[in-house]
């Protein structure tokens, strides 16, 4: 099989973009969980609730979790301090409950090694570098397929449409139809999502310039 260098780089690239947008994600769910007023604060807010997470995770039948979480629930089985279904399935319900816990652990941990510090030494530079990434993955891959959907709104679409008539017989027909790319329902949710996204970046933005200034 032969793939094409450039099917290879826009593959890295949208997997960045991916990698970006998951950690910029739970970063910025974590920030505004917290009311941060000073360098203290900044650290604190970030900091980790859960010790799992780190390292392995597996797909528990679904269930996205860590794989020492599972491995104590089964050793817990076998040596009798769970005994009953109730109290296994209680244990379920915690590990659901707490993903966002043990995913926060994980992305502290991962940005970290890719920063090459504690994150109690993170700077509000620090988590602008990072939101700026995140806001550019999550637009630049609402770009990719804003761009996708205006495809099936282009000429080459329209074979079949209007097959009586002229040109404009045909986008007549295509429109009646399928409408128009402004209209389009999922076109107007990536618009919505691009512009929630771009606010909500700047919000995070501003706050930590804010946070410089009283440092």
């Amino acid at each position: 099989m032969k793939i094409r260098r450039s099917a290879l780089e826009r593959g890295i690239k949208l997997y960045e973009m991916a990698i970006w947008k998951f950690m910029g994600n739970s970063i910025i769910t974590n920030l505004n969980n917290e009311t941060i007023i000073g360098s203290k604060s900044l650290s604190d807010g970030l900091s980790k609730e859960s010790k799992a997470g780190s390292g392995k995770w597996i797909d528990l039948s679904g269930l996205i979790c860590p794989a020492e979480v599972v491995d104590k629930l089964l050793s817990d089985i076998e040596t009798g301090n769970l005994s009953t279904m109730e109290e296994v399935e209680a244990v379920l319900n915690s590990i659901h409950t707490n993903y966002y816990n043990y995913e926060w652990t994980w992305v502290y941990d991962e940005l970290e090694k890719f920063y090459g510090k504690k994150f109690v030494d993170f700077t509000p530079e620090d988590v602008i570098a990072i939101v700026k990434k995140w806001k550019e993955s999550v637009l630049g891959i609402d770009s990719y397929l804003y761009e996708d959907a205006k495809r099936e709104f282009s000429s080459d679409v329209m074979t079949g449409f209007g097959v009586d008539g002229d040109e404009d017989a045909q986008v007549s027909d295509f429109k009646s139809v399928r409408g128009e790319l402004k209209d389009n329902e999922m076109v107007q949710e990536i618009e919505a999502h691009i512009r929630k996204k771009s606010s909500l970046g700047d919000r995070v933005i501003e706050q930590m310039q804010e946070l410089m200034k009283q440092t």
